[in-house]
């Protein structure tokens, strides 16, 4: 099985299956801000820039009622907040697409996957989330989320925040123009740009120790960074139609797609 792996969509949904489809993918997993918009009702929901607040592709996909790929996806900090909340605990929202939930796992290909969604915030680390739906509150990850996945065995974990906050560093004016025409790799020295940490962003780093997952993939910040974590390479995935890698393939031995139940 073929398991394409993508960053941020933006409701870019057509361009997302057009690569999908070229690559041969049998699967899709994508690390949030997906933006599940069915219409403008949707839009008051959608916490995000007003010159951003429009329906894409996904209204065109809710009408048909499917997408051509088995797509399973977490949440960012810009979705319609209002779909998501029918599906908490993870679901089909329309035929082949899957949202994993909050904080959930499913069995893909003989792996195991593991999905925290949302961003790091002081201020709602360590609430629990209201039960009434509050939209402040849902872009961002708890304590009680990551306990939720802490004792799973993965294989990948899929989180939408980076493990840490980076601080970007860009040694001269030519770097600041250099950043939007290079993809930014690991350890830049050689394009004199580098990543430095401000500080962990929640427990996701203390869950990659012990999940163990194989591979972490993470987005949100537009940018394509690589590193090694203990036993897991952690890539950070560009958003799509962005500059540098948005997109990693894997393959596994298994031909069948789902493992007993889509979310546990």
């Amino acid at each position: 099985m073929r398991i394409g792996i993508f960053g941020d969509v933006h409701g870019e949904l057509k361009e997302l299956y057009r690569i999908a489809e070229r690559e041969g993918v049998d699967a899709i997993l994508q690390v949030g801000d997906f933006e599940t918009i069915r219409d403008k009702k949707d839009l008051k929901f959608f916490p995000t820039l007003p010159k951003f607040r429009v329906v894409k592709d996904y209204a065109e996909f809710h009408r048909k009622g499917e997408v051509p790929i088995p797509t399973f996806f977490i949440g960012g900090n810009h979705e319609a907040f209002n779909v998501l909340e029918e599906y908490d605990e993870g679901g089909e929202l329309i035929r082949n697409l899957y949202f994993i939930g909050r904080a959930g796992t499913i069995g893909l290909g003989g792996l195991t996957i593991g999905g925290l969604s949302g961003i790091y915030s002081d201020k709602f680390y360590k609430h629990e989330r209201k039960k009434e739906f509050f939209l402040r509150d849902r872009a961002y990850f708890t304590e009680s989320d990551l306990k939720r996945l802490e004792e799973q065995q993965l294989d990948i974990l899929l989180t939408h925040e980076w493990p840490f906050r980076p601080i970007i560093i860009r040694e001269s004016a030519e770097d600041q123009i250099r950043i939007q025409k290079e993809t930014l790799e690991g350890q830049t020295g050689e394009k004199r740009l580098r990543i430095e940490r401000e500080r962990p962003n929640g427990g996701i780093e203390e869950l990659v120790d012990k999940t163990r997952p194989r591979y972490l993939f993470c987005g949100h910040m537009h940018i394509h960074y690589e590193y090694i974590q203990g036993e897991t390479q952690v890539i950070c995935l560009s958003k799509l139609k962005g500059i540098g890698k948005n997109y990693h393939i894997i393959e596994t031995e298994e031909t069948e797609l789902l493992d007993g139940e889509e979310n546990k």
